[in-house]
């Protein structure tokens, strides 16, 4: 086996959700650990800053590597815009394939990880490496139930798991579905990132208040506004509202570039905020679990993931779900002061997922 500076790993992340990004940074970084010299490649269609932001290696490539799922906002889902975009991205695919078999043999990669397009095991068998997945769902699995109302989909299904049974291995992430696709999955613990950073020194750059508990409002990249007309129904009296995205209400807003400059990263508002009000997805789920705070969920749309994560998260966390009319109308107050009264329990289960992948992902790969 050459040098592991000789050689790469090449990392495919999806573009769909920032969950997907902030769990592969964990899991990288756990690879550099193990060895400082590796060189791993991620490719995404994330925005380069965006990456910046969560670890220091660098993300590159303009393709979408997969297509995720249509939405309006991060509560709404389009399934006939998902298929339409299904049926061009496979029209695409050999021009991808094309390009990354180019690219992965110019890097030297000796082994390639994919969360969770399936594209990248495809790649990994026609450069003849092995390939290892790593995912709480499949896109397979989450565009089943929907061929019901578009059977068209039957046709996408059987190229994505063509292309999962082509996998090395497939790390099986907590919240998990019957995923099936795969000929080998080993179970591992939650990946999620922990502040490292004291919670007064959060505040005091932040300036929030001491007489206010605070409540981080969490809706993803694909955004939510609301109607700046709910004002008066929320709570601001009571207490102190933070986001770092615009939802068109009065809350403190902190953009990422104050961030950056404060070197707050966003575990960091997670740990320092007595709630999280959000949709439920694996990346804001876990992160309010190693870190400890309430979670408010409200509905999510016809997204498999969803009633996985509601059923199990309450084993790690409180949670109390909102429903949508509610969240949308401002009526916060008695769900808020509802979940406060639930207890903080010890996490008992374990959350060292990221080291677990990054020593499978070099055990497959053959790097000792």
């Amino acid at each position: 086996m050459p040098s592991v500076n000789s050689f790469s790993i090449v990392y495919y992340v999806s573009s769909h959700g920032f969950g997907h990004a902030t769990r592969s940074a964990e899991i990288v970084s756990n690879l550099k650990q193990l060895h400082p010299s590796m060189r791993v490649l991620i490719r995404s269609a994330i925005p380069p800053q965006k990456f910046s932001s969560l670890c220091d290696t660098p993300v590159s490539g303009s393709d979408n590597y997969d297509v995720g799922v249509a939405q309006s906002d991060c509560l709404h889902i389009d399934i006939n815009e998902t298929y339409r975009l299904c049926q061009r991205w496979l029209c695409e695919t050999p021009q991808i394939i094309r390009r990354e078999v180019a690219f992965c043999k110019s890097q030297n990669a000796i082994g390639i990880v994919s969360d969770i397009s399936s594209l990248p095991f495809r790649i990994a068998e026609l450069i003849k490496v092995p390939s290892i997945g790593i995912s709480n769902f499949t896109w397979d699995w989450i565009y089943e139930p929907w061929m019901d109302n578009v059977p068209g989909f039957k046709l996408i299904i059987k190229e994505l798991r063509n292309d999962y049974a082509k996998a090395s291995l497939f790390l099986k992430l907590p919240f998990s579905g019957q995923l099936t696709a795969f000929p080998v999955t080993e179970s591992i613990s939650l990946v999620g990132r922990e502040s490292t950073i004291c919670v007064d020194t959060v505040k005091k750059k932040l300036s929030l208040p001491k007489t206010k508990k605070t409540i981080l409002l969490s809706f993803g990249g694909h955004g939510l506004r609301f109607d700046n007309t709910i004002h008066t129904k929320i709570p601001f009296d009571r207490y102190e509202f933070i986001s770092t995205n615009d939802y068109g209400i009065s809350c403190r807003h902190f953009s990422e570039s104050f961030l950056r400059q404060n070197e707050i990263c966003y575990q960091d508002l997670v740990k320092v905020s007595d709630m999280v009000i959000t949709k439920p997805g694996y990346g804001i789920v876990s992160e309010c679990i190693v870190n400890r705070t309430p979670i408010l969920y409200t509905d999510r749309g016809l997204f498999r993931e969803y009633p996985v994560l509601v059923k199990e998260m309450n084993d790690y966390i409180p949670a109390l779900h909102i429903p949508g009319e509610m969240l949308v109308s401002g009526n916060w107050e008695p769900y808020i002061d509802r979940l406060f009264e639930e207890p903080m329990s010890p996490l008992e289960k374990p959350t060292d997922g990221a080291a677990i992948a990054a020593k499978r992902i070099c055990d497959t790969i053959g790097v000792q």
